[in-house]
């Protein structure tokens, strides 16, 4: 698992080195709020590689011992780790909880 700020160079070739090692791997992300407009960033170098990509946005990461809300955590996936796709998450806790329930109860 590795923090990385959204250098698109650097995510790239990481990802790639990755990829190389374990080409069916997935790919996990943790991302910060402050970053959200940058994840289209990570969806396109996934996209390019054929690699499935999860994630979550938080208020923020921790990082170096401490809160950040810059960059991003990565987290090489084996291959076939199941994930589900929850659309149109809200503010409403209790409700979002049911939703998720839901969705790991299927998988």
């Amino acid at each position: 698992m590795n923090h990385l700020p959204f250098d698109s160079e650097l995510l790239a070739r990481t990802i790639d080195t990755w990829h190389a090692a374990h080409p069916g791997m997935g790919l996990l992300a943790l991302v910060p709020e402050a970053e959200k407009d940058r994840v289209p960033l990570l969806q396109q170098i996934c996209r390019g590689r054929g690699i499935a990509l999860s994630g979550a946005l938080f208020p923020a990461l921790v990082a170096s011992g401490g809160f950040t809300c810059q960059g991003v955590w990565l987290l090489p996936l084996e291959t076939g780790t199941p994930s589900v796709l929850i659309p149109d998450i809200d503010a409403d806790a209790e409700h979002t909880a049911m939703r998720i329930a839901e969705a790991v109860g299927r998988g």
